[in-house]
This record gives structure tokens, C-alpha cells and sequence, in this order.
């Protein structure tokens, strides 16, 4: 190509070709001059403008990225790829009905994206829609079984069903495909500390965070590790962290009011678990259909001492909720909570009702086979 271009400097569709091959290469800097270049000689090349786009997503430019994908998208309505690029883009700034309308678009046009249903799975995990994201996963898989990443976000969801062996299964293919993410690391550590065995999942969480030291869910995984040794101090220091990379993590303050209770700083536990309860409560008018949200109210409700309150919005979320994963996870925060007050009567009644309705869940799955 370079030859090429020495011959013909103006050939706009070779100088896009060749900034794409850097792009593959994450050589993005001459990516970016390239792919300039090109569409400064010819703005109708709408796969220059894509890929221009993709590298623009990559490196955390979402405003320019998006202006990308939409000159791509009004050149070719029908280009897939961009579609569910831009989709990409809106879900890593967070605007997940865009996203969705996007990742909808694009398989509607090209059902072969495997890593288009990866990120849909993905949107549907964060939105807590978890029986919609694990079809996804698997979809992705069935496209593409070399898929690091949709094997991972697959263990993940096993892991949010309890189904342990089978997620430290699919972790382990991730990790073989690709031994340095860090996500991977910390997920596995979260299964390896619900299971006890804290070694391992110190092994792990200090991995990932060497690998990513910007992973506020590694940092408060840790600190719940730390916590559950009773080395406080570690556990607040992961906790600050956590917070300073993102402040908006209400299951963190929750994390930390629990380590000033079991400290005894009583006046900042109370700010804490209030904090807590005030961003969860901002998160659920944003999206009211968020059960995992809605279950976090509740538990904060139960630590704050509003049992009545609490026990009402248990019993609401368990005969409306047909999430088994949900249900999953609200059983196991309740089983956490009680390793820090054991002789809470009103969460022992609550955790029974989650193995009750959890039970009911099984039954009626097993039903349908």
C-alpha cells in the first residue's frame, strides 16, 4: 500500500485501506491521519467514515465517534456493521434505549454480527433483563466459539444464577483465549469469594486490578474479601478506591456501611447506607424496571432499620419477579447480610421467602421442559 500510495497520493480509497490496517494493527495515531486524509479527498467513502468512527469509539471519543456513524449511516441506511457500532458508542455513554434500537437494527439486517449479540447481551446484563442476555451470549457463541469476551459475559451470567461449575467452566475458555483481561480475573474471584475459598479470590481481584487498576468493581470485590478476613482497614482502604473511581456505586457505600458497623463508627455507617439508599432510589426513576436496583433498595431499606418498609418491597419485588437470576442474587445479598448480623430476625423471614420463590422459579422451569 505504501507503494501504492507513492504512485497515487490522491487515490482516497487505498489511503482509507491502509489507515485500516493500522487500526487493526492499534496503530491508531497513523489510522487517524490516514483515514483524515481520505475523506478529506472523498467524503463518500462510508466504511472510511465507520472505521474512522470505531477508532474514535476505541479511544473514548463517543461524540466523535457517534458524528462518524451517523455521516456512515446516512451514506448506507442499511450497513449493519455502523449500526451496531454507533449502538456500541451509545451504550458506553450509557444511553441504553438508543443502544438497544441500534443493536435491534443492525441483527434485523445482518443476524451473522456475532459480536453484535454479544453486545446486546451485554446491554440486556446491565439492564438486568438476565434470561434476554444469556440467550444473547449464547447466540454470540454459536456464531463465533473463539469469542473470549462472550465467553466470559456468559460465565458471568452463570455466575448470577448460582450455576458456579459451569461459569468457572467458561471462564477458564476465556482465560484461554485471552490470559490478560481483566474483567475475566475479578468475576472468577467473585464466584471463588462467595464460595469461601478467599485465597483464590484474592489471587484473582489482585490480578485484575494489577492488569486494570481502574476496575472500581474489582476494588469493592476485594474489599468484600477483606471484610469477610475482618481486616477492616484494607477493606476501607479498597472501598475509597472503589468510590474514587466511581462515586455513583451505591452497592459500595453499602459495602462500606457494613465495615462501620462491624467497626462501631455508627455515625458513618448511618451516612453511608443513606447515601447508598438516595442513589439507588435517583437510579430506579431513571429505570424502574431494574430489578437487581429494585432488590438493592430493599436491602438498604432492611440495613437502615425500615423493616416494614423493606419487608414490603420484598414481598412485591418476589411474587411479581419471574427472574430466576434476580432472585438468585437477591438470596445471596440477603445470605451476605447476615454474615455481618446473624441474629437479624427480619432478614432470616426475607431469605426464606427468597428460597421459597426461588424454589417456585425451579418448579416451574422444570414444568416447561
Amino acid at each position: 500500500m505504501d507503494r501504492a500510495i507513492a504512485l497515487d497520493d490522491r487515490n482516497a480509497w487505498t489511503i482509507a485501506s491502509r489507515g485500516e490496517v493500522y487500526r487493526l494493527q492499534e496503530r491508531y495515531t497513523l489510522a487517524l491521519i490516514d483515514f483524515d486524509y481520505a475523506l478529506l479527498l472523498d467524503d463518500t467513502l462510508d466504511w472510511a467514515f465507520a472505521s474512522r468512527g470505531e477508532l474514535h469509539r476505541v479511544q473514548g471519543r463517543y461524540e466523535q465517534a457517534l458524528t462518524d456513524f451517523d455521516r456512515t449511516i446516512a451514506l448506507n441506511d442499511r450497513y449493519a456493521w455502523a449500526i451496531a457500532s454507533r449502538g456500541q458508542t451509545y451504550q458506553h455513554m450509557q444511553q441504553y434505549e438508543q443502544a438497544l434500537a441500534d443493536f435491534e437494527r443492525a441483527l434485523a439486517l445482518d443476524d451473522t454480527l456475532d459480536w453484535a449479540f454479544a453486545s446486546r447481551g451485554e446491554l440486556h446484563r446491565l439492564q438486568g433483563r438476565y434470561e434476554l442476555a444469556l440467550t444473547d451470549f449464547e447466540r454470540a457463541l454459536t456464531l463465533d466459539a473463539t469469542d473470549a469476551w462472550a465467553f466470559a459475559r456468559r460465565g458471568e451470567m452463570y455466575r448470577l444464577q448460582g450455576r458456579y461449575q459451569q461459569a468457572l467452566a467458561d471462564f477458564e475458555r476465556a482465560f484461554a483465549l485471552n490470559d490478560a483481561d481483566a474483567w475475566t480475573s475479578a468475576h472468577r474471584g467473585e464466584i471463588y469469594r462467595v464460595q469461601g475459598q478467599y485465597e483464590l479470590a484474592l489471587a484473582d481481584l489482585d490480578r485484575a486490578l494489577t492488569l486494570d487498576a481502574t476496575d472500581a468493581w474489582a476494588f469493592a470485590r476485594r474489599g468484600e474479601v477483606y471484610r469477610l478476613q475482618a481486616q477492616y482497614k484494607l477493606a476501607l482502604a479498597d472501598f475509597d478506591c472503589a468510590l474514587v473511581l466511581d462515586a455513583n456505586g451505591d452497592w459500595t457505600w453499602y459495602d462500606q456501611a457494613q465495615v462501620h458497623l462491624l467497626m462501631g463508627n455508627t455515625e458513618n455507617m448511618r451516612a453511608d447506607i443513606a447515601h447508598a439508599l438516595r442513589l439507588a432510589k435517583a437510579r430506579f426513576q431513571q429505570s424502574p424496571d431494574n430489578q437487581r436496583n429494585a432488590f438493592n433498595m430493599a436491602l438498604y431499606l432492611l440495613f437502615q432499620g425500615e423493616i416494614a418498609e423493606a419487608q414490603q418491597h420484598y414481598e412485591r419485588l418476589f411474587s411479581s419477579c419471574t427472574s430466576f437470576v434476580a432472585v438468585h442474587e437477591a438470596m445471596q445479598d440477603l445470605k451476605d447480610f447476615l454474615i455481618v448480623q446473624p441474629e437479624h430476625k427480619a432478614a432470616q423471614a426475607i431469605l426464606t421467602l427468597a428460597e421459597g420463590r426461588l424454589a417456585d422459579l425451579r418448579q416451574s422451569a422444570a414444568n416447561h421442559l
